[in-house]
């Protein structure tokens, strides 16, 4: 490297014969407050009402409130008048579904979080897109395999509004994508030893918050993907809040794609496109964070790291456009993170060839490809269920990690400082890690 550097349901159909499983339900008088797109009402003269359902592990449903009528503007305010007492006490899904007079659904959207008495949660607009993000949290608990503390915040920033709305013509297939996605994440995580996921996950409850209120008063798709956005930098500003480094971060992200990539191969081309580049573009969202600021670390010049950036704004660019690739979207990621990796690359011998012998250089490289094959063989072996497949990643990503952190003898022999050896050890590892995709 040195040389070159769920089943698809009706969420109606659900609400109408689905029983939750928990203890006795309690009077509960959390309250419920959003708005009905016009898009989702019935016509004009036509009576509009919503109704609340719980959803339990399963992905079964059972209401939790009377149906109440949307005033003209569409507005509604919903009291949870009956839901589990252990539920009330920890964080649960609320769907809010709304229904015409002949009880046709017509549109449906998700809240996550505490309901103890007294509490009043703004829920996202009910439309296309809240109503496919509903739909897939519904058909991702009903896989099988969604874990029992997995949340909702995670499945939006970790999978996105714009694929929820794409995979919703393949709901069974993108349910058990969205729950590879954040399997791949917490796996990664853990295996860093991060601990503190229960930390990260509560202070990003403040971050759903926001991002409900944001779209119920956004009119136009430049508003709407704006608060999107805003909520996927503080979902993972929570993560470093809680002490996860931009490292730690970088290599989740890379997990994350590494196991989408594996559980999406049964998606038409058009969705697989969607779901690709935006584990991708997270992906390189971060490793090229992470990538910058162990350049910085390493001594490199301002003029490397203004490369390095731009680099990395080439890199998001290409990868975003490979949502709209169809079939070749994943070789297009690919190539557009070995354009980076070259870019990465030539900074790195810059950095270091001042104080490395030729040959050292070259059997650090020989060693660092040796190192990314058995990754590669690790990750094409990659099968089975969304939680075997990322502790199976996570594993092989450590592995490397492992691995590369011994060759910094091969520097620190050399003359490099440990700092500088640990800063472009870091930095291969991650755009290897990431351009092996």
């Amino acid at each position: 490297m040195l040389t070159s550097f769920a089943r698809y349901l009706s969420i109606g159909a659900l609400v109408a014969g689905a029983a939750c499983s928990g203890t006795t339900p309690s009077n509960n008088q959390a309250a419920l407050t959003g708005r009905v797109d016009a898009a989702n009402q019935a016509p004009a003269g036509q009576t509009t009402t919503v109704t609340a359902s719980f959803v339990d592990g399963s992905g079964g449903l059972t209401a939790v409130s009377s149906p109440v009528q949307v005033d003209a503007s569409g507005r509604y305010n919903v009291q949870l008048t009956s839901l589990t007492a252990t539920t009330s006490a920890d964080t649960a899904q609320v769907i809010v579904t709304a229904h015409n007079a002949a009880n046709i659904e017509l549109g449906s959207a998700v809240v996550e979080g505490k309901f103890t008495t007294g509490s009043t949660f703004k829920v996202a607009p009910i439309n296309a897109s809240s109503s496919a993000e509903a739909k897939l949290l519904v058909n991702a608990k009903a896989s099988g395999q969604w874990g029992s503390d997995f949340t909702l915040g995670e499945l939006r920033a970790l999978v996105g509004a714009q694929t929820a709305i794409t995979a919703d013509a393949d709901a069974k297939a993108a349910a058990s994508v969205s729950v590879a996605a954040i399997a791949g994440w917490r796996s990664m995580l853990s295996a860093q030893s991060f601990t503190n996921l229960k930390a990260a996950l509560a202070a990003n409850a403040s971050a759903e918050a926001t991002l409900d209120a944001q779209l119920d008063v956004a009119t136009t798709a430049d508003q709407i993907q704006m608060a999107h956005d805003t909520y996927t930098k503080a979902f993972i500003t929570a993560f470093v809040n809680a002490g996860a480094t931009v490292d730690q971060i970088g290599y989740a992200t890379t997990a994350t794609a590494d196991v989408v990539n594996a559980s999406a191969t049964s998606l038409s081309a058009s969705i697989q496109s969607q779901v690709l580049a935006r584990a991708a573009s997270l992906q390189a969202d971060r490793v090229t964070a992470s990538v910058e600021a162990n350049l910085t670390l390493a001594g490199a010049s301002a003029g490397s790291m203004q490369v390095a950036t731009a680099a990395g704004v080439t890199l998001k660019q290409s990868i975003a456009t490979s949502a709209q690739a169809g079939a070749s979207a994943k070789a297009q990621i690919k190539q557009a993170w070995m354009q980076y990796r070259t870019a990465i690359d030539t900074i790195a011998a810059a950095t270091i060839t001042p104080v490395l012998a030729t040959q050292v250089a070259t059997d650090l490289e020989a060693a660092l490809t040796v190192n990314l094959t058995a990754l590669g063989t690790a990750r094409a072996a990659l099968s089975g269920t969304a939680n075997v497949m990322a502790s199976a990643d996570s594993s092989a990503i450590m592995a490397f990690i492992s691995s590369n952190l011994a060759l910094k003898t091969n520097l620190t022999a050399a003359g490099v400082s440990d700092v500088q050896a640990n800063a472009l050890i870091s930095v291969m590892t991650q755009v290897d890690a990431a351009a092996g995709n």
